[in-house]
């Protein structure tokens, strides 16, 4: 089992903060799927498989959602060698 630190920066060019994340991830042609993201301190879902891992947020500011920005990273061996790291202007 493997939980993996996200590593996500934002503008806020609204001055709201983040009010709502959205974040899901999958295996390669996998379905996405959902998990709940603190922004405070954002990790991944504990995650059992080695291989290759998508993630992608949203973050939304009280005007707008923004687009979903994704990553992509690699657990092997109980660690990872690519971490996930976004930026994002809301």
């Amino acid at each position: 089992m493997c939980r993996v630190d996200l590593n996500i920066d934002y503008t806020d060019t609204s001055g709201n903060g983040v009010l709502e994340v959205e974040a899901e991830y999958r295996k390669p042609n996998g379905n996405w799927i959902p998990f709940s993201l603190d922004i405070n301190d954002p990790k991944s879902p504990n995650l059992f498989e080695n291989g290759a891992y998508f993630f992608r947020v949203r973050l939304f500011n009280g005007y707008g959602w923004s687009g979903w920005k994704q990553g992509q990273f690699y657990i092997g061996c109980g660690a990872f060698n690519e971490g996930f790291n976004v930026g994002f202007e809301i």
